[in-house]
């Protein structure tokens, strides 16, 4: 038996973060040459600077975090936005 959404929410069982991947076919090459090419600096770098280094690249995940859950909030809202638009027969969905 397939669980409504509201269902899935409660018990935990969604969790867009970990199941969106891009399907980009370029996407895993992409993501395996910066792995190469931080992994290259890193070795060429003094200890300090990969510190540095690594301190830089977290600050840069936080920030795409960051803009991630609010792009994935306005999207949420937007598409139940336009659903009540839909609903009650607006003339127009997107203003």
């Amino acid at each position: 038996m397939i669980k409504n959404v509201l269902a899935m929410l409660y018990h935990g069982e969604i969790d867009p973060e970990e199941k969106v991947v891009s399907k980009d076919s370029k996407y895993h090459t992409l993501v395996n040459k910066v792995s190469e090419e931080r992994e290259y600096f890193k070795k060429v770098m003094s200890e300090e600077d990969a510190a540095r280094f690594d301190a830089l690249h977290q600050l840069e995940l936080d920030i795409l975090n960051m803009w991630l859950e609010a792009n994935f909030e306005y999207g949420c809202k937007f598409g139940a936005s336009l659903m009540l638009e839909v609903m009650e027969g607006k003339k127009a969905v997107v203003s």
